[in-house]
């Protein structure tokens, strides 16, 4: 006898089943897409104990007869395709015609339905795949799907389930995906009767993200949209300043299909590059508009990966039209100055506090207030002079700390940190010419000596081609040492033995060189611009702060560092005004 044997209708049903139902959450995304597929414009979804006990589903769509109710629980039927050419054009959100087919393999089904030329609607119930009653029902027009005792009948799979806490957060997450790119639709979640996300219909996706995300993060979002050829973009983005630890919040849509692509996050990712901290990622909700025919939709059973025919194009279509939206953008976080409630200050605390910080000003003679006098008229005379305004029309008012310049548009107050401002510029400076092949070296009149151990000095050997095209110059020098002969003019102020060891100890931990692979360029050189650039400590005199202001301000991007910090922090004289109860 073979080993071979054909399995039973029921079980391959259940097998079906599980590809595509993996949690109560799948259930959830499923029947959100049959709803927006069936053009309704409020979908309302109804959990009882995290979707196990029940998931009810209520749309006001265009419904469906009795006819294409009985069929919509049968594998493999579909209003959305009738052939293979359909197949590569998919329009729609759902098409295989395996959702319902496969929710009622491994629960207890109902799904109360009808249209608008019907004079009454359909209930149908069905268990494990088995229809168990038709029958008329007097329901407004749209679709009521109810799913009950979810893998009541393969115990097994409850197994995988995460805690009912973790369960629960998967179906708010895609609920709020699904709401956030579909402005037109009202959506309403609520768990054992409690409302968790309640997203009226829109007239923007901005708003979507007011409702979802709040005030705060919807006034920090810049609108994207650009169509070029064969492909268009439209959403919004978050100003870098605002960002999540994890990748959770960017939200990306396929012709609003929520999906995860490498090549789309990846495109995001690298739009932000220099402009986010490492480990910092954008809150976005962005949808790419492209011609059905050049994706392929049916790669995954769930729906949730896709396949482009040129991943490269929408790569940089992305990344570009993103990064482009950005630098437009004026990025500067703005200060808050929030008060404390006033029953943790009290005003006799204010006051005492105030004495001991002012200091009482001494008795003197009037002759020697009259010499004083003169010597600040002189004073600020010469610091007039000396503090011409920026290109920009920025004046400079001092340095805090000789880390921070202080500037006015006579409107706002500007804060300036010398140090990550000078990583800007030196990073783009430095950038222009590795792109042009153009680096300036500088030959040092004594080549600096290096040690390194055994493993640091294998990885110097295998990146000295790499570090050659970056303007170093650097010979073996015995098993453990190396000369560095020239370096980037760009460092060429600060090239001692201990700024060349550091830097090079940092180059060796990027994660890419510690895989035996080439870092980005952009790494290397954000790291050789933070060695160039002016330290905190370093007192600076007027001109000094006034060419560094006009340098960044020049900059392609000069509100974050190379690194992502920021540049730039703005007080806006309306906020100064309500502090003060002026306004």
């Amino acid at each position: 006898m073979g080993r071979i044997i054909e399995l039973p209708s029921e079980l391959v049903e259940k097998i079906a089943a599980g590809e595509v139902i993996e949690r109560p959450a799948s259930v959830v995304k499923e029947l959100i897409e049959n709803s927006i597929d069936a053009e309704a414009t409020n979908i309302a979804i109804d959990i009882v104990d995290s979707g196990l006990k029940e998931i009810r589903v209520i749309d006001n769509g265009i419904g469906m007869s009795k006819e294409d109710a009985i069929l919509s629980v049968k594998r493999h039927t579909t209003s959305k395709i009738h052939n293979l050419e359909d197949l590569h054009k998919i329009r729609t959100l759902g098409f295989r015609g395996e959702a319902l087919a496969s929710i009622s393999a491994i629960s207890k089904l109902t799904i109360i339905t009808k249209t608008e030329d019907d004079q009454i609607g359909t209930r149908i119930y069905v268990e494990a795949s088995d229809i168990k009653s038709i029958e008329p029902i007097g329901c407004p027009v749209g679709t009521t799907v109810i799913v009950r005792d979810l893998f009541y009948n393969v115990p097994a799979r409850k197994k995988f389930l995460k805690s009912k806490k973790q369960e629960l957060s998967y179906i708010i997450d895609i609920v709020t995906r699904y709401a956030l790119i579909n402005e037109k639709i009202g959506f309403t979640l609520r768990h054992n009767g409690r409302v968790i996300i309640s997203s009226p219909s829109a007239n923007d996706i901005l708003e979507k993200i007011l409702h979802i995300y709040g005030r705060e993060i919807a006034s920090n979002m810049i609108k994207v949209e650009l169509h070029r050829d064969y492909l268009g973009i439209r959403g919004y983005t978050s100003k870098p300043f605002i960002n999540r630890a994890s990748r959770s919040n960017m939200n990306i849509y396929v012709n609003k299909r929520y999906i995860y692509h490498r090549v789309l996050y990846k495109a995001v990712e690298e739009a932000y590059f220099t402009l986010l901290p490492e480990g910092k990622y954008p809150i976005c909700v962005i949808n790419l508009e492209i011609d059905p025919a050049l994706i392929d939709v049916n790669i995954h059973p769930t729906k949730r990966e896709i396949r482009f025919y040129n991943d490269s194009d929408v790569f940089n279509f992305v990344r570009d039209a993103i990064r482009e939206t950005l630098l437009r953008g004026r990025l500067i976080p703005e200060i808050e100055i929030k008060k404390s409630p006033a029953s943790q200050i009290q005003k006799n605390e204010v006051t005492k506090s105030l004495k001991e910080r002012i200091p009482v000003t001494p008795k003197v003679s009037p002759k020697k207030i009259r010499a004083n006098e003169a010597l600040l008229t002189d004073f600020l005379t010469m610091e007039t002079k000396k503090m011409p305004f920026t290109e920009k029309g920025w004046k400079i008012l001092g340095q805090v700390n000789d880390l921070f310049i202080i500037a006015t548009d006579d409107t706002d107050i500007f804060i300036i940190d010398q140090h990550a401002a000078h990583e800007r510029i030196q990073f783009e400076k430095f950038y222009k010419e590795f792109q042009s092949k153009n680096i300036k070296r500088q030959e040092l009149i004594e080549p600096i000596i290096i040690e390194f151990n055994p493993r640091e000095m294998q990885t110097i050997r295998n990146n000295i081609e790499y570090l050659e095209k970056l303007g170093f110059t650097i010979e073996i020098f015995g098993d453990q040492e190396i000369l560095v002969r020239s370096v980037p003019v760009i460092i060429k102020k600060v090239a001692s033995k201990e700024v060349l060891k550091e830097l090079l100890d940092e180059f060796l931990s990027l994660d890419d060189v510690k895989l035996g692979r080439l870092p980005p360029q952009k790494d290397v050189i954000a790291l050789i611009a933070c060695k160039s650039a002016i330290k905190a400590g370093k007192k600076l005199l007027p001109y000094e702060m006034v060419n560094l202001l006009n340098e960044l301000l020049r900059c392609e991007d000069p509100y974050t560092c190379p690194h992502g910090r920021p540049t730039i922090l703005v007080l806006q004289n309306r906020t100064l005004l309500k502090y003060f109860k002026r306004i």
